[in-house]
């Protein structure tokens, strides 16, 4: 919603209305702000063709499988290496740095390379995610979007690759082998479609490349979190410095909406030359 040049709100697809106070923010990616939810006649065409171009990672279309289990995963590196059984992130496949080119030609060519994954069993560390007694984990893959071509073979290629996926980890923890109460698998295809925000599965909402990454992210002239319109912000991982598991985007944003307001936050850190003399 956009009255006198100025963002005031937004309106659902059922119509409802929501007015905002000061301003909105907006997580999501340059395509959904921009192009879907403005109207076209409030965009200037050179920040419209920005938009368009927008890109996202060739490697970085997430794949996941997810598992209920009657106990952790007891890795057998563990026996020598205790500290093992208490590891945040486990990486699994990757024995080399030279894999790195191999799964690069796989991702260019659409095919599913040797697995390399990463993840971790949550409850050991938060009991509440599930009954008592009871476990989850999960691991992430890196994989192809258009997997042979389309994004749609993943409805077939589901099953059978969260398959290969716990084979490769039961080699590495036997016990999964009988620990495993139910699981499921999560495609890209899956993931874009119920998170539109990752665009194509992509974890990280947006390449690092193409004049992508710094103060131009997620464009050049949308890098400050503010927008051409006057009361409208970015906040999300397609901004500065981009995807993962940091808070940055939106740390800054609140940084900058603050400043507009005339807002001090006890949170906000001294500029950088009060720290240096100091």
């Amino acid at each position: 919603m956009v009255e006198g040049g100025r963002a005031v709100g937004i309106e659902t697809a059922d119509g409802e209305l929501i007015r905002a106070k000061h301003l909105v923010a907006s997580s999501l990616n340059p395509q959904q702000t921009f192009l879907d939810l403005l109207d076209p006649a409030l965009l200037p065409r050179d920040m419209r063709e920005r938009a368009q171009r927008f890109q996202y990672n060739l490697l970085a279309p997430l794949f996941a499988l997810h598992l209920d289990l009657a106990e952790p995963p007891r890795y057998r590196a563990s026996a020598e290496r205790g500290e093992l059984a208490r590891a945040f992130m486990v990486i699994l496949g990757l024995d080399h740095v030279d894999q790195f080119g191999d799964i690069v030609r796989h991702h260019e060519a659409g095919t599913i390379p040797p697995t390399v994954m990463w993840g971790a069993c949550p409850t050991l560390f938060d009991p509440s995610q599930a009954p008592a007694s009871r476990h989850t984990a999960f691991m992430w893959e890196k994989l192809p979007y258009r997997v042979h071509g389309d994004a749609e073979n993943w409805e077939r290629l589901r099953d059978a690759h969260g398959r290969a996926m716990l084979k490769l980890w039961q080699q590495h923890a036997p016990n999964l082998a009988d620990a495993v109460i139910d699981s499921f698998a999560r495609t890209p295809l899956d993931i874009a479609r119920d998170l539109p925000n990752m665009r194509e599965g992509d974890l990280l909402v947006g390449a690092f490349a193409n004049d992508q990454v710094g103060y131009h992210r997620p464009f050049a002239g949308a890098g400050s979190y503010r927008t051409h319109l006057p009361g409208l912000y970015l906040c999300g991982a397609s901004s500065h410095p981009g995807g993962n598991i940091t808070g940055l985007p939106a740390y800054n944003a609140a940084q900058v909406i603050l400043a507009d307001l005339g807002v001090a936050a006890d949170w906000t850190p001294a500029p950088i030359a009060a720290q240096l003399i100091s």
